[in-house]
């Protein structure tokens, strides 16, 4: 992720065997100007549930926000999204706070702003198997459900802004026939063509998409 101001973070998880086991989140910084990484550091240390995929990025009123899942269980059904978020470009973080009620609901991609404002998540469901987008209207402090994909075996959606009116999100599968899926929507997320499937090849592995002018890669 790339601030206002420049720098660039990344952010992991990082776990010594199991990925459901005593995951830890880690964050590198790289300054403007820069040539080198400073030396990555845990953040949020004192989780007390194994924690995996997150998501950073930066919303209009400066914070940056981190969303993640805590494993409240033995795999990833069991996940809880929670985020905290900083005001002092990631040197310190507010106390982490579940940001849905139901377990399963998993994060891997950040949101997209609107052209009101508001941010769309890129969500999944990992107990029904779904793809799910979450809006907030203030920030990331709030999010609620605005679009589910239903009876469709395709998760780990990626969002993308094709021209000024036209989202794109694509998909990968959960199983055979292993082939991504893609979508799109011209009133910002609201409605949602059928997905379709598309001829580009998935080894049930996470995808992601940008957009390069008039193409999409």
């Amino acid at each position: 992720m790339t601030t206002d101001d420049g720098e660039v973070f990344s952010v992991w998880y990082v776990y010594p065997e199991d990925e459901c086991k005593n995951g830890t989140l880690a964050m590198a910084r790289l300054r403007r100007g820069h040539r080198n990484w400073e030396k990555s550091r845990t953040i949020v240390p004192n989780l007390q549930y194994s924690a995996g995929n997150p998501v950073l990025f930066q919303v209009m009123d400066g914070r940056m926000w981190l969303l993640f899942v805590v494993l409240k269980g033995h795999y990833w059904g069991d996940a809880e999204l929670q985020g905290c978020y900083s005001t002092d470009n990631g040197y310190t973080w507010s106390q982490p706070r579940a940001m849905w009620p139901d377990r399963g609901l998993m994060v891997r991609h950040p949101p997209m702003v609107l052209q009101d404002g508001g941010l769309l998540l890129p969500v999944y469901d990992e107990n029904r198997r779904e793809t799910v987008l979450l809006a907030s209207p203030d920030n990331g402090n709030n999010w609620v459900e605005q679009y589910r994909f239903k009876d469709l075996p395709i998760i780990q959606p990626a969002l993308v802004r094709h021209g000024e009116s036209r989202l794109v999100i694509f998909f990968r599968p959960t199983g055979d026939p292993r082939y991504i899926w893609r979508a799109h929507s011209l009133n910002e997320g609201h409605n949602w063509s059928s997905p379709v499937r598309t001829p580009l090849p998935n080894p049930l592995s996470g995808i992601d998409a940008i957009s390069l002018g008039q193409d999409i890669a």
